[in-house]
């Protein structure tokens, strides 16, 4: 069972908008193999724990979630800080120009790419004008899941919840130098459908980014990290008290 060993900032980074650029240097290493090999057992992983479902299954979601959350292949695989969002709407911009949000690896795997399902198939290039490797995941996104189950209302920008929505691929940037993945991106501009078709719904953002439910809970519950660490874990007090202040 995972203990809470840090504190709730090393936990929860900032979330700032970023614009990533990739540092220039002209002495890469030749990470193709390593590279690969990682983008396999990651997409493996995602098809074991986070397979196609419906996307109102909640206990499906509860499963990955606490699979990516604890001591993954994916979690193994990420950079102590990365950035996430959604792929640039100008299909020819570069990561430079693109708006994306700094993250914990906890944060990342536990509480956004849990959101998604995957089939394990993908692929692997180098990106030159990058200067990193990219991974493609085909995914589908639980759009049906109850709305305290999103780290934040997503439709509260109704472009954006569309993205979701629609996204048919999970783009993981990795960093020739350390192979790891230092940016995550969804975008609905993969190749051929979504793995789970889906509905979309259109939600109406009332202006309140947390809320009570009928029970009298503190929603949405998922950011509080609800059902990843034991009950009498001694740090998790602690934890829920600065995140919600």
């Amino acid at each position: 069972m995972a203990k809470l060993c840090a504190s709730a900032a090393a936990l929860l980074f900032a979330l700032v908008p970023f614009a990533a650029a990739a540092p220039i240097d002209d002495d890469l290493p030749d990470a193709d193999e390593q590279v690969e090999g990682m983008a396999s057992e990651v997409a493996l992983e995602l098809q074991r724990v986070c397979p196609p479902a419906s996307p109102a299954d909640q206990a499906a979601f509860d499963r990955c979630r606490r699979s990516l959350f604890g001591d993954s292949e994916l979690r193994r695989s990420l950079a102590p800080r990365l950035l996430w969002g959604r792929r640039n709407q100008d299909a020819g911009a570069a990561l430079k120009d693109t708006n994306l949000t700094q993250f914990a690896p906890e944060v990342f795997a536990g509480l956004y790419l849990s959101l998604f399902m995957f089939s394990g198939e993908h692929s692997v290039e180098y990106v030159e004008r990058e200067r990193m490797y990219l991974i493609r995941l085909k995914s589908a996104f639980r759009n049906r899941l109850p709305p305290g189950q999103f780290p934040y209302p997503f439709w509260h920008d109704e472009a954006k919840w569309g993205v979701y929505q629609a996204t048919n691929s999970i783009l993981l940037w990795v960093d020739p130098k350390t192979a790891r993945v230092v940016i995550g991106q969804f975008t609905e501009r993969g190749e051929g459908s979504a793995v789970v078709a889906t509905q979309p719904l259109s939600p109406k953002f009332d202006g309140n980014w947390m809320w009570m439910d009928k029970e009298g809970r503190i929603q949405p519950r998922v950011t509080l990290f609800d059902g990843l660490f034991r009950q009498d874990n001694p740090y998790l007090p602690k934890l829920d008290f600065t995140y919600r202040t």
